[in-house]
């Protein structure tokens, strides 16, 4: 059974701006050698609009397959009823976006676009610039239900002067349930040792999930 998280602690990255959405907990998924992933939970002030976001920090060696899947379950078992934001410009339901390939910087024409939320000024939260080792893909649903499986598939990814932190977030909408919804976030990674001049060996794998109860 994977962890449950359920009290309060400090940010473990900057939150950014987030009008009308308050932290409410931020903890640790996993640490191994090679790379630490954290998860944080956002929830507006008043009402049931929810986010929650991974990250992962990479440290040594390299990377050749990462997945990170976002969903919200029922405690009994299965999807919660719900949505996403849906929002198709700034700010988004889910980031980073399908088929992004590049990173977001303050310089850029993106502006807001690292937004996750229901509206641009309100109800969001930033997620700042991911690291792209390769191409991100995204599926899943936001419709009926909130479940977004991010992957990037690179070949040897050792970002030793670039940006080392991977980001994925997703919006949430709903009802209180009797039972209680959970945030269920889970991390995979293929990892392969740097040599001279690139990897070397068979990859090795590193994954891991933690439960976050929202209601």
């Amino acid at each position: 059974m994977y962890p449950v998280f359920t009290s309060n602690v400090e940010a473990i990255w900057p939150p950014g701006k987030a009008p009308d959405m308050d932290l409410l907990f931020c903890g640790t998924i996993g640490s191994w050698p090679d790379v630490d992933a954290y998860f944080c939970v956002w929830k507006h002030d008043s009402n049931n609009n929810w986010v929650g976001e991974t990250l992962s920090i990479w440290k040594k060696n390299a990377l050749d397959y990462h997945s990170s899947i976002i969903q919200v379950e029922m405690g009994s078992g299965g999807l919660a009823p719900g949505s996403g934001s849906q929002f198709a410009t700034d700010p988004y339901s889910y980031l980073p976006r399908n088929g992004q390939w590049w990173e977001y910087n303050s310089w850029d024409q993106d502006t807001g676009r690292d937004r996750l939320g229901w509206g641009l000024g309100s109800t969001w939260v930033e997620l700042p610039k991911t690291a792209v080792p390769a191409t991100w893909q995204v599926t899943g649903q936001d419709q009926t239900a909130v479940q977004k499986v991010f992957v990037t598939d690179p070949n040897c990814w050792a970002p030793w002067f670039g940006n080392k932190e991977m980001r994925q977030g997703v919006t949430y909408t709903g009802t209180p349930p009797p039972a209680g919804y959970f945030f269920h976030f889970n991390v995979y990674y293929w990892v392969r040792l740097t040599a001279l001049f690139g990897c070397t060996g068979n990859p090795y794998a590193y994954t891991r999930g933690v439960y976050y109860q929202i209601f």
